[in-house]
């Protein structure tokens, strides 16, 4: 993350699209290439658009990536703070604009994931609907292991708690790479190609004493002592067992829909042969995190950032990944931390 810090510091700034409000002095500019979207930020208040904001979403993107703000980009978020003024977010063609108190709220807020460049905030939304408007770029709510001596994908597409990081632990320990550990972003058109993603997990203390101690070992994680060994999180990163190329092309995709608890009682795995419940599966993943609803520091309702073509444009997207002859299976899981991979290498 410091390597980023260090970057964004070294911005080149440059002039505003047009229509950029005059008032604005240009105090906090930047911009961001991720994965293949560009996004102009502009700010009066230098603050806000500081580069130990942008920290989280290292736990959604790879990497994000310094250009110059300019015209042309794929689109502009503007943050207008009037300390004054009630927070409000607008949406308009090729731009969005956050106006009010902002400022306050970063200072106010309890949870910054859900703040302007949070993990789960405004920039992380906005930057997946580019993706899909601009670039036919679509994002599962999901992680991503690689077996380079097969060609094999295995998309593990789960929501909080499903269970993502046992099989990302797992993975690291039955040697297989990551390519995501977050958001696995597709795209599916002559070739069907996967882009690499977050390479840090939150992982609970628990697991990683009392299931995964080879892979804490691996990964030179210290774990700590504390209260709630369940309820606490380490931030980990994968970075040292990641994917070589930043894009795979065509491999052999394997769809896993899972259920991991910790006292499963069994381990069961069954094939899903009916395409319209992949497709309802894949899409409800594929839809969670850039149409889902969100409300910012706790108190400022984000509005929608598409049409509703896009939700059309979205399932076509997941319907020509579930009909490529390179997903060669799908399958829900359930069972223990310890066995969630059983029947899938």
């Amino acid at each position: 993350m410091s390597q980023f810090i260090d970057v964004i510091h070294s911005s080149d700034e440059g002039t505003g699209p047009p229509g950029t409000p005059t008032e604005w002095e240009p105090a906090g500019r930047r911009g961001l290439r991720v994965v293949e979207a560009t996004v102009g930020i502009d700010s009066n208040n230098q603050q806000m658009v500081d580069p130990s904001k942008f920290r989280l979403l290292l736990s959604d993107f790879h990497r994000l990536e310094t250009i110059a703000f300019e015209e042309q980009l794929d689109g502009y978020l503007y943050i207008y703070d009037d300390p004054q003024a009630p927070p409000r977010i607008t949406v308009e063609a090729d731009r969005v604009v956050a106006s009010g108190a902002f400022g306050r709220l970063e200072c106010e807020c309890s949870d910054l994931r859900l703040s302007l460049f949070g993990n789960e905030g405004l920039f992380f939304r906005y930057v997946l609907a580019l993706l899909e408007e601009k670039h036919n770029i679509f994002s599962l709510h999901a992680c991503a292991l690689y077996q380079p001596d097969d060609d094999r994908l295995l998309i593990i597409a789960g929501g909080a708690g499903s269970g993502k990081s046992c099989f990302l632990m797992s993975a690291i320990e039955r040697g297989l790479q990551i390519l995501a550990t977050e958001m696995v972003h597709f795209r599916a058109d002559q070739q069907l190609s996967f882009f690499k993603g977050s390479l840090l997990d939150n992982v609970r203390v628990a697991n990683l004493r009392y299931h995964y101690a080879e892979a804490a070992a691996m990964l030179g994680v210290e774990l700590p002592q504390v209260g709630d060994e369940w309820a606490t999180k380490l931030c980990v990163d994968l970075s040292g067992y990641q994917v070589d190329a930043d894009i795979i092309v065509d491999p052999k995709v394997v769809v896993v829909f899972p259920h991991i608890e910790q006292q499963a009682p069994t381990h069961a795995l069954h094939t899903i042969e009916d395409p319209r419940q992949m497709i309802r599966g894949l899409y409800d993943k594929a839809s969670e995190k850039v149409a889902g609803p969100t409300l910012l520091y706790e108190s400022v309702p984000m509005p929608p950032l598409q049409g509703p073509q896009a939700a059309q444009h979205r399932l076509e997207a997941v319907a020509k990944l579930v009909n490529s002859p390179h997903l060669i299976r799908t399958v829900s899981v359930y069972g223990a931390p310890q066995t969630c991979l059983e029947g899938l290498l």
